[in-house]
């Protein structure tokens, strides 16, 4: 017979409200970072005329779209949880 683990938090430690809340702050300050940055980039680029400067400013926008599609879609649906995708490459049934 299988045996059931459960987790049990630890005195002190954060609940998962905590931790989302602590994620969704991060998140937002990332998005933030990468938009000043890109700025800033983009900036000093077209000033001393490198490409180079302007492609960096140009991820940093990249990945400012990543951490929106993060925080857009956090936490997952409820039904996310309970029906996760099949591994691709197989055929079910």
């Amino acid at each position: 017979m299988a045996t059931q683990l459960t987790a049990v938090p630890l005195a002190g430690q954060p609940g998962r409200a905590a931790l989302v809340a602590r994620g969704r702050r991060l998140a937002w300050f990332t998005v933030g970072w990468n938009a000043l940055e890109g700025l800033v980039a983009i900036a000093s680029g077209l000033v001393a005329g490198s490409i180079a400067l302007l492609g960096f400013g140009a991820d940093s926008y990249v990945e400012v779209f990543a951490g929106v599609v993060v925080l857009c879609g956090w936490p997952p649906s409820a039904a996310a949880v309970r029906f996760p995708r099949l591994p691709s490459g197989g055929r079910s049934g």
